[in-house]
């Protein structure tokens, strides 16, 4: 074989040709990982409805964009990392906004007016 005649091997690989699942084996791959979501939401947060309503967001986000999830790939780590970045921008939100305490809001009302 001359050299004119041996394959290029620069150390370049072909990039991958991206392969999304179809819409019911997302689907059923996503449902597969909703209680690991739930139990992860749980450790973040510290509270069951909080985590609801995270995993709720996460399977919205999470089924907008499942045509840049590459099949073959780890559908448990691709949501967690949703939820988590989810989990993090309600927090920075919440430290602008401030919480809303009911007891510090009735002692506040019951206190006499000065």
């Amino acid at each position: 074989m001359s050299q004119s005649e041996q394959p290029e091997d620069k150390g370049t690989e072909a990039p991958q040709e991206h392969v999304s699942l179809s819409d019911p084996e997302f689907k059923k791959q996503l449902a597969m990982v909703i209680p690991h979501l739930r139990a992860f939401g749980r450790s973040l947060s510290g509270s069951r409805d909080l985590a609801d309503d995270l995993v709720q967001e996460t399977l919205l986000k999470a089924w907008a964009a499942r045509k840049r999830f590459q099949a073959g790939t780890n559908m448990r780590a691709w949501t967690f990392i949703i939820l988590r970045n989810l989990y993090l921008s309600q927090m920075r939100r919440a430290r602008f906004k401030g919480e809303w305490d009911d007891l510090v809001a009735d002692r506040l009302l019951a206190a006499p007016a000065s």
